[in-house]
């Protein structure tokens, strides 16, 4: 049975034009009517034709942001096109969509761009930064001034985001522990390359690669963890050290993303193809190296779907006034390697 305004109308207690004026969020609506209103519109999951929606909403402009580093190839190249297309599929109903870009390494330029949002009255943030006390504290005040924000690739949970899209990344790290894990054996170390500890999907990572190790009774003395920040120089100056100073070291689980470096190190020391390399994402770069036999698996992330989903899910809160149920939105987990690489798109 097609549900109609009148039949909402007749439920609430209310004129048509009432229901009209609250599906179209319009004003002059006392408060506890338009959420009389919602939930009978809920209850009988009305769905408006999209053309009339949009027509709705076409002077009613909409503004989102969408915040992240200042990433390159691959990580900017997906993340953008998935931005592009939940922007053109947005902007039938009135909501635009404006990318702002800041140095990882900047963390105040994060909070200076969250901050000129706020004063902006941006009706929506997606977000990917540090989970730093400040920028948990920033988004708990847009929550206040009813900003909502969705994080993406890197979770600040203990915050009032509304919900997260992204890898899984405890289950990615545990995933990279079993795949290692079938080759390890007695007297054989791991070198642990992470990223940056305040990046939440960088520690889940290897804290996901520890736990599945202790389950099978690996002792962690047999693992080295050193922290590279993500730079070229830094991962490649203490790859070389560590496997410099301990021979035994025959396996690395790259959770950071200067995996050229690691590779140029092992190809240097003559220990490319001998020591297993497990990693993430699919940049050109790691393509290679999995044909080569430098990299022997990487774990993939959706990052179109980074990009796409938190917008949508902002534009979607947007016209319907409703909170997703989901605060967990996670991409897929695939293991690449080099007889399935050539398969990616």
């Amino acid at each position: 049975m097609k549900i109609t305004i009148k039949m909402i109308a007749e439920k609430a207690g209310v004129s048509a034009g009432t229901v009209d004026r609250v599906l179209h969020n319009r004003p002059n609506v006392k408060p506890e009517v338009r959420e009389r209103v919602e939930k009978v519109i809920q209850e009988l999951d009305y769905q408006p034709n999209k053309a009339a929606r949009a027509l709705a909403y076409r002077d009613n402009y909409k503004q989102l942001a969408i915040v992240f580093p200042s990433w390159s190839g691959y990580f900017r190249r997906d993340i953008e096109h998935g931005i592009a297309d939940a922007e053109e599929n947005l902007s039938d109903f009135g909501v635009s969509v404006q990318p702002y870009i800041y140095d990882q390494r900047n963390h105040k330029q994060c909070l200076d761009i969250l901050d000129a949002l706020q004063r902006s009255h941006v009706n929506g943030i997606a977000l990917c930064a540090e989970n730093s006390v400040l920028i948990r504290e920033k988004i708990n005040d847009l929550h206040e001034q009813h900003i909502p924000v969705v994080t993406f690739n890197s979770d600040i949970a203990d915050s009032k985001r509304i919900c997260f899209v992204g890898q899984e990344t405890l289950r990615s790290g545990r995933v990279a522990a079993e795949i290692l894990s079938k080759y390890l054996r007695d007297g054989e170390e791991t070198l642990v390359v992470l990223g940056n500890y305040e990046y939440s999907g960088h520690k889940a990572r290897v804290d996901g690669f520890l736990q599945r190790f202790d389950e099978i009774g690996v002792p962690r003395e047999r693992f080295h963890i050193i922290e590279c920040y993500n730079e070229y120089t830094i991962t490649f100056d203490k790859v070389y050290d560590a496997l410099a100073a301990n021979p035994n070291i025959r396996f690395i689980y790259m959770a950071n993303r200067s995996v050229t470096a690691c590779a140029e190190v092992l190809r240097r020391m003559g220990l490319a193809g001998k020591i297993r390399v497990v990693c993430h994402d699919v940049t050109d770069t790691i393509c290679q190296l999995l044909r080569e036999g430098v990299v022997d698996f990487t774990i993939e992330q959706d990052l179109y779907a980074q990009g796409y989903r938190p917008l949508m899910i902002l534009g979607d809160m947007l016209m319907s006034r409703r909170i997703p149920e989901r605060r967990y939105q996670y991409t897929a987990l695939n293991i690449i390697n080099a007889e399935n690489v050539e398969y990616l798109k």
